[in-house]
């Protein structure tokens, strides 16, 4: 009888833990740090609030990351007025390197850096796979979120509706 009694209890406090877990997520965008290539901690209340926010988290050997940020670069000219935050979990050296390998340090609306081995945003967003988009309006309110394989078509779209 104590053994039911303690499995019931354990189930209430794991379904309060999870209930919790959710309501911690915000529609926000949520407040992450990361350090730069150049090695300068970034913070997400320093992106600027009056342009749709791109939120990407990626790795840098990730051939699907890898694609789409080729998608993005090449189609930079109808995301000028997006501030694009690109987050990862690698090294700031790693970063350094994806960084000067897509031309990034010359777009002024990328922001990209790691946030080590703190995994907030990974596990804010319960990531497993990668890349993960999501798109923040001018207030930074969320709009909408995409999973590996992410199309930028959708996304381009999704963002011209903000503006």
């Amino acid at each position: 009888m104590h053994f039911n009694t303690y499995c019931k209890t354990f189930i209430v406090l794991l379904f309060i833990a999870l209930h919790g877990s959710a309501q911690s997520q915000s529609n926000k965008l949520p407040p992450f740090k990361m350090i730069t290539g150049n090695g300068t901690v970034f913070a997400a209340s320093q992106l600027p609030y009056n342009k749709p926010i791109l939120l990407i988290y990626f790795d840098p050997s990730c051939d699907h990351c890898q694609h789409l940020t080729t998608k993005l670069v090449a189609n930079e000219g109808s995301l000028k007025a997006t501030s694009i935050a690109m987050i990862t979990y690698v090294s700031v050296s790693e970063v350094k390197k994806f960084v000067y390998k897509y031309r990034l340090q010359k777009l002024e609306n990328y922001y990209v850096g790691t946030e080590g081995n703190t995994f907030f945003l990974r596990d804010y967003f319960k990531l497993i796979k990668m890349p993960f988009v999501a798109l923040y309006d001018k207030e930074g309110n969320f709009t909408r979120s995409w999973y590996q394989p992410a199309d930028l078509k959708q996304i381009v779209s999704a963002i011209k509706k903000q503006r």
